[in-house]
């Protein structure tokens, strides 16, 4: 996903904020044009969460590095996630999730230390992904750090309401949470193994 980016002087102002899941410490390839055959002029950082409003961050060149020549509008590419970005989440477009989808984004607005790290993203990019079987909510495993151990959607199915719907998506910030923070090799195939077979429900 390609976000807007302007220059003022030497301010950089891109046009994503927390609603769009930025965060502390990520970083951006930023080009004149959509063409990203073309190479990045350069990088850009967010520096610190004073930094972050709902819509707009201001990004800052790193240390050494010099002005971009960057004319009217630029694009940035996000090349690095940021501190607590627990969760990149894809929401399936319809008419029955559509009242799912809002109530998620109004969520995402709140600016507050408490607010959830997740990122609305493209269902190749994402995490987790949401979407209906059978007028049923299901959950698709995407992350290739869980994939690798056969499991590719979560063994439940619920009715498609934010009610429902909120507790798993909180589990799931939560698991990612932990999952990016542990060593996967030693946490990952014993937690799975309870899916496979065995019966055994997940805990966090």
């Amino acid at each position: 996903m390609l976000y807007t980016i302007h220059k003022e002087n030497t301010k950089y102002t891109l046009d994503a904020g927390s609603a769009h899941g930025i965060s502390n410490g990520a970083e951006f390839s930023i080009y004149q044009e959509r063409d990203q055959k073309i190479p990045p002029m350069g990088r850009l950082i967010v520096v610190e969460d004073k930094d972050i409003g709902p819509f707009t961050t201001t990004l800052y060149l790193p240390d050494g590095a010099s002005e971009l020549a960057l004319k009217g509008t630029g694009y940035a590419l996000q090349t690095r996630v940021g501190e607590g970005e627990e969760l990149r989440l894809h929401i399936q477009v319809n008419d029955t999730l559509g009242p799912i989808l809002e109530e998620f984004s109004r969520k995402m607005l709140r600016t507050d230390p408490t607010r959830w790290r997740v990122s609305l993203v493209e269902k190749d990019k994402a995490g987790l992904a949401i979407s209906l079987d059978r007028d049923k909510v299901v959950f698709d495993i995407l992350n290739p750090q869980v994939t690798q151990f056969g499991l590719t959607r979560h063994p439940f199915e619920i009715e498609p309401t934010w009610d429902a719907v909120f507790p798993v998506i909180r589990a799931a910030v939560h698991y990612h949470w932990h999952l990016h923070r542990t060593n996967t090799k030693r946490v990952l195939q014993p937690y799975y193994s309870r899916f496979q077979g065995n019966g055994g429900g997940a805990r966090s």
